[in-house]
């Protein structure tokens, strides 16, 4: 059975950090054939959406390498292949800076797209330090074929279920872990190409919807799905499952830290037997399951004047809002309803009552 594991880049810090992937990646390969979905390290994309405006982008970009240089010399026994091929990235990255400066709309995914490409080398190279065989694949080359949309490119569903069994079910076959940069993907005609925030979950739904694999895994810091933004709401809790259909509004809706194609792959490809969970290294989260379970709304959110809650029965609003609080409830019949307060000076009023019946039904 094959294990798709995303590995966020919140996790990625350091060279400790890899090494800290590597011991999960051990422990699912006893059971699984594991494909791993990589993201840039921590703050990485921005640093170099930076470079696009910077009066000396070579400069930051030489800086933004000589720091994943120095953490693949820490994991690597020997990390001359990866400085090579670091190497040949910055140049890479150095003319795609000149093609967004002379207007190719090609330029930005190209220096974007390196967080993904260079973390995935750190991690092969780990990988090799625990006598794991792994090898690392840009996102096109693993197959995921793109619009041209660049910079926020959308796979092409019919090109990437013939492309991605043909390239990654080899590979696993000689017993070989592949690294896969998510974020990333390639045009027909080979020009690189960026998912858009968040990508690296899409890759992974992806990989993962069409080999139906036994299990996907989008791990990050987060304990989760919880309730609602701990810096917005109070005593937010990780809710212990959620429907897909609730995962997929979250994701559209950009109540949660996904892509909002995430979980569009699954939802079209249906793989029956597939488990996906949210969360932790150590095992804390939610599952993301196909019936609907309990409670029926289950996250609140904020979004401009209005309230986001997510839910399968968004109806239920309807016995908590109160006629004080001068709110219309709409679209209730999705999985989300909109909560529009009349007065804007008590969403949060609005906002805080609703996350306490959330908590109330979850026992919290």
């Amino acid at each position: 059975m094959v294990v798709v594991a995303k590995i966020g880049g919140s996790l990625l810090t350091s060279a400790h950090d890899y090494m800290k992937v590597v011991e999960k990646i051990k422990e699912l390969a006893r059971e699984d054939d594991v494909i791993v979905v990589v993201s840039a390290m921590k703050g990485v994309t921005s640093k170099l959406i930076e470079t696009l405006s910077s009066e000396n982008p070579e400069r930051e970009l030489r800086e933004i390498f000589a720091k994943h240089i120095s953490i693949l010399e820490a994991v690597s026994p020997s990390p001359e292949k990866g400085i090579r091929e670091m190497s040949k990235l910055l140049d890479e990255a150095l003319n795609g800076i000149r093609r967004f400066k002379a207007g190719m709309i090609d330029g930005k995914d190209i220096v974007l797209s390196m967080g993904e490409r260079l973390s995935i080398i750190i991690l092969r190279e780990a990988l090799r330090r625990e006598n794991i065989r792994g090898v690392s694949l840009e996102g096109g080359i693993a197959g995921i074929i793109t619009d041209e949309e660049f910079g926020n490119a959308k796979p092409i569903m019919d090109e990437c279920m013939r492309t991605i069994p043909s390239v990654l079910l080899p590979i696993l076959g000689e017993e070989t872990v592949p690294v896969v940069a998510g974020f990333t993907g390639v045009t027909r005609d080979g020009r690189i190409t960026t998912l858009g925030r968040g990508g690296s979950d899409l890759t992974a739904s992806l990989i993962a919807s069409v080999l139906r694999v036994r299990l996907l895994l989008l791990y990050t810091d987060v304990p989760g799905i919880m309730t609602g933004d701990p810096s917005t709401v109070n005593h937010a809790r990780t809710i212990p499952a959620v429907g897909l259909e609730e995962a997929d509004a979250m994701a559209r809706l950009r109540v949660k830290k996904f892509h909002p194609l995430t979980f569009m792959p699954i939802m079209r490809l249906k793989p029956r037997r597939m488990g996906i969970f949210i969360g932790t290294l150590d095992g804390r989260g939610t599952r993301v399951v196909r019936r609907r379970v309990p409670p029926p709304i289950k996250v609140v959110s904020p979004r401009g004047g209005e309230i986001v809650v997510i839910g399968h029965d968004p109806s239920f609003l309807l016995d908590i809002v109160k006629p004080e609080w001068k709110v219309s409830v709409v679209a209730t019949e999705e999985p989300y309803a909109i909560v529009r307060p009349e007065n804007a000076t008590r969403k949060m009023e609005v906002l805080d009552a609703i996350h306490s019946a959330i908590l109330k039904m979850i026992g919290g």
